[in-house]
């Protein structure tokens, strides 16, 4: 498994800003941590934030019992066949809990909650929202935080149907800044064989440190121009390259019509717990 920190971006084909370069390795066997998390559509990936990994088809049900928990597994087969890129899980054994984040880990009073903002029927514009619940202030890097967007069936057509699954990330490896500390505010990619973008309206909207005083939270909206499709919006802070015990935010699911206009999915509550 990598070890390197590096920060990148995964806009597939288009990109409104210069990210971070293809610095990282094959995704090779050995120990993974992260965040299980079944989609709406029953996928299974491995979440670490910025990062993520499918688990197959076969195998993702030595996982259900641990639904919304970080943990480490040791993976015995794993295909990876673009680099940079995400990489499949085929076999794994499970280790237990993911070991904590010595590096730039969330604080275990910081809560990360993902809302739509938006009304029904309105252009799609997601909330990450930060909150401290506890009694000393906290710090968090922007260069930590990740945001990922899934999608059901084939929302990007690949030679590479590697994901074997009924859902793909379209937007991960993201997060609000680069390695020389400047903001990534905006950006593009694919899903439905068509473009979309996002913003979080300004270079200057989020700093490079988030401090959070006891009982304070902070929110960022993020707006999204989207082709029709279903979709699964999560975000995540901290866990390095599945190194260490990520935290993850639940899952709102919503879909998009043909003219861009967004309605919030009519499902079960998906919030993932956090341990």
């Amino acid at each position: 498994m990598i070890k390197r920190r590096a920060t990148l971006s995964h806009l597939l084909v288009l990109q409104f800003v210069l990210t971070v370069g293809a610095n990282g390795g094959i995704r090779a066997p050995g120990k993974y941590a992260g965040v299980v998390v079944f989609d709406r559509w029953d996928a299974c990936i491995l979440y670490s934030g910025i990062y993520l990994m499918y688990v197959s088809q076969e195998t993702k049900a030595g996982l259900r019992k641990y639904a919304g928990q970080p943990v480490l597994i040791d993976a015995i087969d794993v295909f990876q066949p673009i680099n940079p890129g995400d990489g499949l899980i085929g076999k794994f054994d499970y280790l237990g809990p993911a070991p904590e984040d010595t590096h730039e880990g969330a604080p275990a009073d910081v809560r990360l909650t993902a809302f739509m903002r938006s009304p029904d029927g309105t252009a799609p514009v997601l909330c990450i929202k930060i909150s401290n619940a506890g009694k000393e202030r906290v710090e968090l890097l922007r260069s930590e935080l990740g945001m990922t967007l899934l999608a059901r069936g084939e929302p990007w057509r690949s030679p590479f149907p590697y994901h074997y699954g009924p859902s793909v990330a379209v937007l991960t490896r993201q997060c609000f800044e680069i390695w020389d500390s400047k903001t990534v505010w905006r950006g593009a990619g694919i899903a439905y064989g068509e473009s979309f973008t996002w913003s979080v309206g300004a270079a200057d909207t989020l700093p490079h440190i988030i401090s959070l005083e006891p009982g304070r939270l902070a929110n960022i909206d993020i707006s999204f121009h989207l082709p029709a499709g279903q979709y699964d919006f999560l975000c995540g802070y901290g866990g390095g390259v599945h190194e260490s015990k990520c935290l993850s935010s639940n899952l709102v699911a919503f879909d998009v019509d043909a003219s861009g206009k967004a309605r919030l999915a009519r499902l079960v509550d998906r919030m993932i717990d956090q341990p």
